[in-house]
């Protein structure tokens, strides 16, 4: 009756560990493939922050290069609209900087100069608001599209790990009940006298 049971309790072991080596299968190409979403979604997302960094340096250096230009004029009328050409967010740099005062000849050369730079100091407070701003909202566009797949990855990694678990479990206790079956075979053998 022993040998039946074991007999018996090999053949499940040996079922058991091949329906979880199968399924182990399945996952790892699973997970395989849900990494390399997650990879390409982060590299795509990546390249969009490395665009909008490259963009901000653009922005950045036009205004520097219209705000230069700016500072050369010889009237309060033609700076204050060259500062109104500056636009960054939506909204001219003229809408948060004019020069408004009266001097002239020297005295107008130094006023503008002194207002292109305080309009230099607010243009790049500007456009590292406007920069935060456009990154936050790719990062919550990137949390948005990642989560779920990342959330689906890290489920597959479990069933992964829990599934490995099992598969060398059902492998030890098939070796474990195909090594006492063949210890009972020469067992039984040299009880009716045919061992070798």
């Amino acid at each position: 009756m022993g040998f039946l049971l074991m007999q018996y309790e090999y053949q499940r072991a040996s079922r058991e560990y091949n329906r979880c080596h199968s399924a182990g299968i399945r996952l790892n190409n699973q997970v395989a493939r849900y990494t390399k979403r997650v990879e390409r979604m982060q590299s795509v997302f990546e390249k969009a922050k490395s665009r909008l960094q490259n963009d901000f340096n653009q922005i950045q250096s036009q205004a520097s290069s219209a705000l230069a230009y700016a500072s050369t004029m010889q009237s309060a009328d033609a700076f204050n609209n060259a500062l109104m050409g500056i636009v960054i967010g939506n909204m001219p740099l003229g809408a948060y900087v004019q020069y408004n005062g009266n001097a002239t000849g020297t005295d107008l050369v130094s006023a503008l100069s002194a207002a292109a730079a305080q309009a230099r100091t607010v243009m790049t407070s500007l456009i590292q608001a406007v920069q935060e701003v456009e990154t936050e909202k790719l990062e919550e566009q990137q949390n948005e599209q990642l989560e779920p797949i990342a959330e689906k990855n890290s489920d597959l990694e479990a069933e992964q790990a829990l599934n490995d678990t099992l598969t060398e479990m059902w492998k030890e206790r098939r070796d474990k009940s195909k090594q006492q079956l063949s210890e009972d075979i020469k067992n039984s053998m040299a009880g009716y006298g045919l061992k070798g």
